[in-house]
């Protein structure tokens, strides 16, 4: 029988997100040549992310793409109030907070012409 010790589990998770901050870091890099320390931002939007109950890879990759877009930490700022309150809504499950804050961008953002 195999037996997997929990320090042996606590190293295959860091591993894994390791791997998918990594994976993120490599990405976003691409996309976003200017951003500096990648690295250390993602991980931080990583856990700013898990305080509002996002939790599944693709939504902290959205995350982490709002915060490369908007600025780092910008649902703080004082005229993104309006994104806080939707991302602190527990009750709205994470695909209704998604396209609230997506709408609540597109309004809130002028279309380049």
């Amino acid at each position: 029988m195999l037996t997997v010790r929990h320090a042996q589990l606590a190293a295959l998770g860091r591993d894994v997100g390791q791997r998918f901050v990594d994976d993120l870091t490599q990405r976003f890099s691409a996309l976003y040549p200017a951003a500096q320390n990648l690295g250390p931002r993602i991980v931080a939007c990583q856990a700013r992310a898990l305080g509002y109950a996002i939790t599944e890879n693709d939504d902290v990759h959205w995350f982490v793409q709002l915060d490369l877009r908007l600025g780092p930490e910008w649902e703080l700022a004082p005229a993104m109030r309006w994104a806080l309150d939707i991302l602190d809504s527990p009750a709205v499950d994470i695909a209704g907070r998604r396209y609230r804050l997506e709408k609540g961008l597109q309004r809130r953002t002028p279309h380049a012409e």
